[in-house]
Formats: structure tokens, sequence, C-alpha cells
């Protein structure tokens, strides 16, 4: 299946945020431990490594602390709805499970060529 390139951009957030998030991370140094590191600093897992998961209703605050940043766009607003942890029924029916997961966000933007 193809993405539209318009929904995958849409998906991306702006190129301010991915540059103002890469500097966060870089900041913390290059490597697997550093990267841990940083992880733990937004609260997006924990020393031991486990993964930390927050309710939808606590995104603005979660967006608010740590991706605000000058130059921003709405859609930057947005693009945690896209890392909300979703599950399926006994009949294939996908559904919200009502947590979003930042440890995927920061995968996600270690992962952009931006």
């Amino acid at each position: 299946m193809r993405i539209n390139t318009e929904e995958k951009d849409k998906n991306r957030g702006s190129n301010s945020l991915v540059r103002h998030c890469k500097s966060m991370i870089f900041k913390f140094g290059y490597g697997l431990g550093a990267y841990d590191k940083f992880l733990v600093s937004v609260k997006a897992q924990k020393e031991d490594g486990t993964v930390l998961q927050y309710s939808n209703n606590d995104m603005e605050k979660y967006y608010n602390a740590y991706l605000k940043h000058d130059g921003e766009f709405l859609s930057d607003a947005f693009i945690l709805d896209n890392f909300k942890i979703k599950s399926r029924d006994g009949h294939d029916k996908v559904y919200e499970t009502g947590y979003f997961c930042p440890r995927s966000f920061w995968d996600y933007i270690i992962k952009q060529k931006n």
C-alpha cells in the first residue's frame, strides 16, 4: 500500500519540530546509552528501560513540557495523536486504548532524515 505524500507529511510534523527534537536528543551525545539517558529525562522510559505510557488526556501537558518550541506550526500540537496506542478486538476492528507512548514518538524523530 502506497502512502499519499500529503498524508505522510501531515504525520511527520514540521521541519522545525524535528530539528528542535533532534537538537534536544543530541545534547545528550550519541550512542545507545546517551539516548536512554535522554529518554529518561523526557519521561519516555524509566532508568530500568521500562517504557512509559500516559493517558491521552495528558498529551497536551507532555507536548507543552517537552515539545513546545519557537516557530511551531499548528499541526505540531497534534503530532502525538499519531502515537496513541491502538489494539484490535476479536473482529479485527482497531480501537484506541486511551494511552499514548512518547517513546514511539522519540524513536520516530530519531529516524527522520531532517
